[in-house]
């Protein structure tokens, strides 16, 4: 049985509880401490938020009676194309440079370097690609037109063609002159094409990315062909990054000697 005096403990197994009773003390100390932060936080952010939306400016006219000048009869792709253009160019942009990441970390040697894979898909991928590819292609073209209309547009129709092309990849469907020559172009062509349309407004004397009443639909139209071209194509380049991480220069340098990984693991065994 334990020690203990007539007051309690022994003397010597007090420190022990002291230290933990204060280590205590300290947790109930920080998590008063971080609830208020957030509180704080909360409260000024919701603030902030307010204040922005009291002083932003607010839409006066009505969507429906502005819709027309631009040259499609669909809400969202108008308001995408028209009246926020440059937060869909800002979009294609980041999605651009995320493309041009993993191609500058993850492989290391480009496109190029890309190769198929070794094993052999399963008999019926093939099979399903030669059926079901057409029908992805004739989707993904559907949805880019439907978009001045309907529900569609070049980001829709980009993720059906990206899909197409990584079921063309998963069958290994021949695609080395895809990746040699027209990856690089597509990649950044609807980026491009999107500030060069855009630069039409101020040499007619109107606001950058606007556009004529005459031109707006031949002009919306060609942004959203290259664009759908560019969002296909950096969603592939991204999983063609997953698919191809990067890899060792060279044998592991050993102090021994040039000495492999797989001879070192032999050796441990």
């Amino acid at each position: 049985p334990e020690r203990r005096s007539e007051d309690g403990p022994l003397d010597e197994d007090r420190p022990a509880h002291r230290t933990a009773s204060a280590d205590r003390r300290i947790l109930r100390l920080r998590a008063g401490l971080g609830l208020l932060a957030g509180a704080a936080t909360a409260m000024v952010t919701a603030a902030a938020w307010l204040r922005a939306e009291q002083e932003l400016p607010t839409w006066t006219t009505g969507l429906e009676g502005s819709i027309e000048e631009t040259g499609v009869s669909h809400e969202v792709t108008g308001v995408l194309l028209a009246f926020r253009a440059y937060d869909t160019l800002l979009e294609s942009a980041v999605l651009l440079f995320a493309a041009v990441a993993v191609l500058a970390l993850g492989q290391g040697r480009g496109l190029d370097h890309v190769q198929r894979s070794r094993s052999s898909p399963a008999s019926v991928l093939p099979w399903m690609a030669r059926w079901i590819a057409p029908l992805v292609l004739l989707t993904g073209l559907w949805l880019l037109f439907a978009g001045s209309s309907d529900s569609g547009g070049a980001f829709q129709s980009g993720a059906v063609l990206s899909a197409l092309l990584i079921l063309l990849r998963t069958a290994q469907v021949p695609l080395d002159g895809l990746l040699r020559y027209a990856l690089r172009p597509a990649l950044v062509l609807g980026v491009v094409v999107f500030i060069l349309v855009g630069l039409i407004g101020p040499l007619t004397g109107d606001a950058w990315l606007s556009w004529g009443d005459q031109w707006s639909f031949a002009l919306i139209l060609t942004v959203e062909i290259t664009l759908t071209l560019g969002i296909a194509v950096a969603l592939f380049v991204v999983y063609l990054g997953l698919e191809s991480p990067a890899e060792d220069d060279g044998p592991y340098q050993h102090p021994a000697g040039n000495t492999s990984r797989d001879q070192l693991a032999g050796e441990g065994a």
